[in-house]
């Protein structure tokens, strides 16, 4: 049964390529979906070109939402949330 789980990542510095290019590795190497919403826009995270084009557009001290769908998205959630430490502060929000 699949699960989806989302996490609410306010930004405190702009997203790098190494963040952005992390994001998408750690979607191709999990067998779950991760789909980032920002501003009212939605990205899959397998869309590399799409993925550092929306990148470029998150700014600082807003909040983004990555949603993570698969059968346990908490490993893929405690992936996130070390690559992205550096650049912010997490909420989890749980959605099933």
């Amino acid at each position: 049964m699949k699960q989806i789980t989302s996490i609410q990542i306010q930004l405190e510095k702009t997203l790098t390529i190494r963040e952005t290019l992390g994001l998408h590795m750690i979607e191709k190497q999990s067998d779950c979906n991760l789909y980032v919403l920002y501003d009212h826009k939605k990205v899959c995270l397998k869309d590399l070109s799409k993925l550092v084009v929306f990148s470029l557009t998150i700014k600082k001290n807003k909040p983004m939402t990555i949603i993570v769908e698969g059968s346990d998205p908490s490993t893929v959630v405690v992936g996130i949330k070390k690559l992205l430490e550096p650049v912010s502060s997490t909420e989890p929000i749980q959605i099933v």
